[in-house]
């Protein structure tokens, strides 16, 4: 099955093209939404996510707090009871530990964890920023990751992961900086001392000072493009303005910002990170005594610095509010930003109201301010942050992601806005909301755990020990009312900053660093009256607060006759291949329901094609309410567009899943469209489907490999003109066929009995099914030609971007397991080779790459700095030198890659969702054993190095099957002597490669 490139959130945006005096689609926000999508579909993929160091981050992450009370103050250790709703066991033993030194640690022992996981955070950042040298924090955290006097060698710590199949990255924080990493357990001893050097004795090595500065300033430039940091820099700006702030400072730096020598970082180093001024959490299945004695020896000679307590001036809030900033982001972009700072009362960021407020927003229920927005068609969502500014003040910021209308009309979006916080401000909110957000909390925390020591160790300063677990999430904790009103009360038009795009807005500046034009003006007593809805306006808007969500479900564990870790085959419909398991082990009350529904009718031209990717798209708004109502308890649910078809994926109580099955099959089964939006839609895709080269060249890149492999295949000019050709009546037509000749199959796993199982399968039979003979559909992989075969793609994007795909000679379990181990073994070399010592880019990865049952690997970079020659070039070069490595890679390191590998295949995955995704996979691709990663464990026992290193050199050199996808961002040239000297290998079209390729046997 190969998931469509159309992802979830393009429909948000492609919905509704507008033509004449409406404008046009909005394609900027539908290429960055698209792109989040597939980076996110991306992540969750495991043939993708295989363990890569990345390169360390700097990230908007509003999670700075002082210290929560009842900290022991003095060194010595304590176990500690999380805090928890009652029913919920999660089986992990708590410790707190508090060095000599100061440094606080959290050890969480967890008997089921698949990898041990690390996380430290040091209260540093931006905010330190020495006024001269912008981005200081964020360069230290680089630099801190290459080397130490322990450990000189610049790439010793993540090679020693890749052993591991371990990763790491940081991030950098107005007030902290976070670095963490993930090992498998074996790993974690070793891994530790490691880690611990790097912040007892950083070499700071002058050899990389100017290389790293290069990738700070790579980073800046990949982010220049994007809107968010284009809105923040205007509201620093307005800020710095007013008062110099080291809240509005430029966090980022770059390499104009950075002209420093290895003594000033070495001094601002060693002046601000302070053991005390630390917290640390590790998790793994090891002992809570074998994780203190580690602890203890390798965190306890970090030192302790005298620093002097920074005083930080109080943010001037009359000068900032009520305010407006109208920026220039783009003719058809729409943003805006509302800000609302607010005194931090004591305990205020550590309360549950905050949670219970960002709820309350967020609901998707009719009535809620998000669904009201939706149907007026002014924006397609809103979130709300909430993070400290100085010790007096705290800054609310919700963010509105516009539509056209909205966009026009930013007041009247701000006026409902505002009359809906009136509305839960202006009487007592009922006690069953409360009820109902604790209940939800408490089910995502005891059920949908994702075992993050990142978020543990934001947690931890705030919370405490007994709450870094959990935070605000656990249910369990009383209603501060005080703390929820000050949040209500702060949301008011005389004390709020409003930033927002608009291209025909008079400008008369430009901010600094991401070159954004803008103009700022004070809004006074009249002005800001134009922002409050009178008494009539509010009849008209007709908010009112939403009734009780009807997806909540108390569902406990089902008990059942049977525990089938591996599915069984049942008879629940002769015309549907369905499987179902039932989980007890796992402890939860979710179930997973995965459906799919395909027929060849839907790829047998262009014109269907396209035609189906339009009903996918207009079936998921028209399902989009009950989605996101379902959404707000914690249901997951995704209806996709795929070869062939549709898949539907639901994840959450079986009550729950029912509910919303029933309404998704309905939809499907009766869809209907009225000709005005058909249209609508028809040209909104034809819009984005002409300016996909917009798209960032990660996404270009892959979609184009897909197209070249995976069969069948439509590329954006074939679904172009398929579109142009629909109509309503066609679509209705081929939909109509589409049915007929489904083939179903599904798989209903976890807390579900069977007869509960048999009757979802037999309501998609209901609602689906007809008497007509179903059709097979096939779909088929492109054997690659031996060779390497080059496709250049001429784009809008700024980035030079390079995808390299090594394909598998065949579908054996012991090629798909020699392509796991490797992929394990090149990922720290590939980023150290380009990134760290090659400086040619910022985003540099490797992977698995298996399309249906043909495993492969692919190596990618993108640079701001590198044209597609140079990084084509160094990409088989590192081949080459990789199978040197291997030459003289001694036997006990190739060993310790293997049995690494080995173990993490061996190992059994105790998430419900992980579990129930294999076991989906193994049905689609027909692997009814169950036992692939088994498999392959057992075929690597019997793999040496001169044998992996035959592999390797037949499968990456001499006997390639090679394609190299390459983006030419607008900032580069293609080398006219390169391209001439690589002719023979370039392709003109994926057509005409499909013709040098063939299909397997």
């Amino acid at each position: 099955m190969k998931l469509s490139i159309f992802t979830p959130e393009m429909p948000e945006y492609a919905r509704r093209a507008r033509v004449g005096s409406c404008g046009l689609l909005n394609t900027r926000n539908l290429c960055r939404a698209l792109f989040r999508a597939v980076m996110c579909v991306i992540v969750a993929l495991p043939v993708l996510a295989a363990d890569i160091p990345m390169a360390p981050e700097s990230h908007p992450e509003p999670e700075s707090y002082p210290k929560a009370s009842g900290y022991p103050k003095e060194p010595g250790s304590r176990d500690v009871s999380p805090r928890l709703p009652a029913a919920c066991d999660t089986g992990k033993q708590l410790r707190e530990l508090v060095l000599p030194n100061g440094l606080m640690a959290l050890l969480v022992a967890d008997a089921g964890a698949d990898k041990a996981r690390v996380a430290l955070r040091v209260d540093v950042g931006s905010q330190q920023d020495p006024d001269e040298f912008p981005g200081m924090a964020h360069f230290v955290e680089h630099m801190l990751f290459l080397g130490s006097s322990e450990f000189p060698l610049a790439g010793a710590y993540n090679r020693y992961l890749s052993h591991y199949s371990g990763r790491s990255n940081a991030l950098t924080d107005y007030q902290h900086t976070i670095y963490h990493f993930s090992v498998l357990p074996e790993g974690l001893r070793g891994a530790l001392k490691r880690f611990s050097s790097q912040f007892k004795g950083p070499l700071f090595d002058e050899k990389y000072l100017d290389q790293e500065l290069s990738a700070v300033d790579s980073e800046y430039h990949y982010r220049s493009d994007f809107v968010y940091w284009q809105l923040i820099d205007v509201v620093n700006e307005v800020i710095q303005d007013r008062q110099k702030h080291p809240y509005a400072r430029f966090s980022m730096g770059n390499r104009n910002t950075l002209k420093v020598d290895r003594e000033t970082v070495m001094n601002w180093w060693e002046t601000h990170y302070s053991a005390d001024g630390m917290h640390l959490v590790v998790t793994g299945n090891h002992s809570l005594d074998e994780l203190e004695a580690w602890v203890k020896e390798d965190f306890s000679a970090i030192p302790v610095r005298k620093r002097s307590p920074q005083a930080l001036p109080v943010l001037d809030k009359s000068a900032l509010v009520p305010g407006l900033a109208n920026a220039h982001l783009g003719e058809h972009q729409w943003e805006m930003v509302l800000k609302f700072p607010l005194e931090n009362q004591a305990g205020l960021l550590g309360s549950p109201a905050v949670a219970y407020l960002k709820y309350l927003l967020g609901q998707s229920m009719p009535g809620s301010i998000e669904t009201h927005l939706r149907g007026y068609e002014y924006a397609n969502g809103l979130t709300l942050d909430v993070e400290p500014v100085d010790d007096a003040t705290v800054m609310m910021s919700v963010h509105f992601n516009l539509q056209y209308s909205g966009g026009r009309k930013y007041w009247d979006t701000i006026k409902r806005f505002l009359a809906y916080a009136d509305l839960l401000r202006e009487k007592p909110l009922e006690p069953w909301r409360w009820e109902e957000f604790n209940n939800v909390q408490a089910s995502r925390w005891c059920y949908d755990n994702d075992s993050s020591a990142l978020t543990w160790v934001k947690h931890y300063p705030r919370y405490g020990a007994e709450g870094a677990l959990t935070g605000a999430s656990a249910g369990v904790e009383p209603l501060d009312q005080a703390h929820l009103d000050a949040l209500l009360s702060a949301l008011r038009a005389d004390n709020m900053l409003i930033v927002r795009s608009d291209s025909e807005a008079s400008v008369d500046r430009r901010s600094p660093w991401f070159h954004t034009e803008f103009a700022f003006e004070p809004l006074d007593e009249g002005d800001v009256r134009n922002y409050v809805a009178s008494a009539e306006e509010r009849k008209r808007f007709y908010l009112y607060r939403p009734n009780r969500n009807p997806f909540v479900s108390d569902q406990k564990v089902v008990g059942a006759d049977e525990d089938l870790v591996a599915p069984v085959r049942i008879q629940a419909h002769p015309a549907i291949e369905a499987w179902y398991g039932h989980r007890e082990d796992l402890r939860s009350p979710l179930s997973r329901y995965y459906l799919l529904l395909t027929s060849p009718v839907a790829e047998e031209n262009q014109k269907n094609a396209a035609q189906m990717t339009l009903m996918h798209a207009m079936l998921r708004e028209q399902l989009s309410q009950d989605r996101a109502a379902a959404g707000d308890i914690g249901v997951k649910s995704d209806i996709a567009r795929i070869t062939n078809g549709l898949q539907i994926s639901l994840l959450g109580p079986a009550n729950a899943l029912e509910t919303l099955l029933e309404r998704m099959l309905g939809r499907v089964a009766e869809f209907r469209v009225r000709d005005r939006d058909f249209r609508s839609w028809q040209y909104g895709w034809m819009e984005w489907l002409k300016s996909s080269e917009e798209l960032d060249g990660h996404f270009q890149a892959s979609d184009r490999l897909s197209a070249l492999v995976w069969q069948p295949d439509w590329d954006n000019g074939d679904l172009l003109r398929g579109m142009r050709a629909a109509t309503r009546e066609t679509m209705g037509g081929m939909l109509e066929d589409w049915r007929r000749s489904l083939t179903v199959k599904s798989l209903a796993y976890g807390n579900v009995g069977r007869k509960q199982a048999n009757h979802w399968n037999h309501l998609v039979a209901e609602k689906l099914l007809t008497d007509s003979e179903p059709r097979i559909s096939h779909e088929f992989v492109t054997q690659v030609p031996k060779g390497i075969h080059r496709l250049i793609l001429e784009t809008d994007y700024s980035d030079s971007f390079a995808l390299n795909y090594i394909q598998g000679h065949n579908e054996s379990v012991s090629e798909h397991a020699q392509f796991q181990l490797l992929s394990q073994m090149v990922s720290s070399e590939f980023f150290h080779s380009l990134r760290t010592e090659g400086q040619l880019g910022y985003s540099i990865g490797t992977g698995v790459q298996q399309f249906l049952n043909r495993p492969g690997l692919t190596l990618q970079i993108q640079s701001p700095y590198s044209s597609v020659n140079r990084l084509d070039a160094a990409i088989e070069q590192f081949k080459k030198d990789f199978l040197v490595a291997l030459y003289n890679m001694p036997e006990t390191e190739f060993g310790k890659h293997r049995d690494s590998q080995i173990r993490q295949l061996q190992r059994k995955p105790k998430d419900l969702d992980v579990q129930s995704y294999r076991m989906w996979e193994a049905i689609r691709l027909g692997h009814h054993d169950f036992d692939r990663s088994a498999e392959m464990a057992r075929a690597l026992e019997s793999v040496n190095k001169e044998g992996f290193k035959n592999w390797y050199n037949q499968r990456f050199l001499t006997g390639a099957r090679n394609v190299s996808v390459l983006v030419e961002g607008q900032r580069h040239e293609v080398d006219g002597y390169w391209r001439d000297s690589v002719s023979a290998t370039l392709l003109d079209s994926v057509r005409d490669f499909h013709k040098l390729g063939n299909r397997p046997e």
